[in-house]
């Protein structure tokens, strides 16, 4: 098998990463992207590339390997040349296609992030997609400068806003999914989460009074030191670098389809 650079690295779309993060099918990409990091696109299978690579997932069973590899041909991400026996993996416009994806932003994912890091490096990455993103929709909706952490329109900024709640809208998931996810990706690394304190200069005895009045804003209220502290939203310092791609998500046209645009084009006025 092929030796592999380590400081190679490589793009995934991140329509993939939140497709097989919500059908759960996680280690169906790792293999995949395993295989096209690995192999450049065209492999034999046999029981050597298959240790190989289970090696490198730190699969244990050969009856892993082949479950997961049995779910990427059956929905064409992997092809099979029946006169060859040589396994092929799809681009990733094809792959999108077919799993009728759309999106131009990747996460770049290097070698070492295909191994027990993998599920760690998925939720960093829709967390630092999804955070980017609800910051956009802060500055369109000309939210203020403490609420979106940023003085800057550019995606570069230090500092992103992402409660759990608009995480688990984005993604379709409950609110206590979305914070395992938070907190998988921040043990693994990939963000860095920064919690935010403000203190109110008020007393203690106001907190009581809170609670009766306004139960929700009183849960976000701490006391310390005989003052009351109010629980802002937590900065995220993603780990994790996106770029955009230009996919071919459509599928193409037919000769006939072609043919008749033309024809419609030649008649309009």
């Amino acid at each position: 098998m092929p030796t592999i650079a380590n400081h190679i690295s490589m793009t995934v779309p991140i329509a993939m990463i939140r497709y097989f993060i919500i059908n759960r099918k996680l280690p169906e990409l790792q293999l995949f992207l395993t295989m096209k990091y690995t192999t450049g696109g065209h492999f034999k299978l046999n029981k050597e590339s298959r240790n190989w690579i289970c090696n490198i997932l730190r699969w244990k069973s050969d009856k892993t390997f082949r479950k997961h590899l049995k779910w990427l041909i059956n929905h064409r991400l992997v092809t099979v040349n029946s006169k060859t026996s040589n396994y092929r993996i799809v681009r990733y416009d094809l792959a999108m296609r077919r799993l009728k994806l759309v999106g131009k932003k990747s996460a770049r994912i290097n070698y070492q992030d295909l191994g027990i890091r993998f599920k760690a490096f998925c939720y960093g990455s829709v967390i630092t997609y999804y955070s980017r993103y609800k910051y956009f929709l802060d500055c369109k909706k000309g939210s203020s400068v403490r609420k979106t952490g940023h003085t800057s329109k550019h995606d570069d900024g230090p500092y992103l806003i992402l409660p759990n709640a608009s995480l688990a809208h984005f993604m379709g998931i409950d609110i206590a999914t979305a914070s395992r996810y938070r907190s998988v990706a921040r043990k693994a690394h990939y963000i860095e989460v920064y919690d935010d304190l403000v203190c109110l200069n008020l007393p203690a005895s106001f907190l009581t009074e809170e609670q009766e009045r306004c139960p929700k804003l009183a849960s976000r209220m701490r006391v310390l030191n005989g003052k009351i502290y109010i629980q802002m939203p937590s900065q995220i310092v993603p780990c994790i670098s996106l770029v955009n791609k230009n996919y071919k998500c459509e599928r193409p046209k037919t000769g006939w389809e072609r043919r008749l645009a033309v024809k419609l084009s030649n008649s309009s006025p």
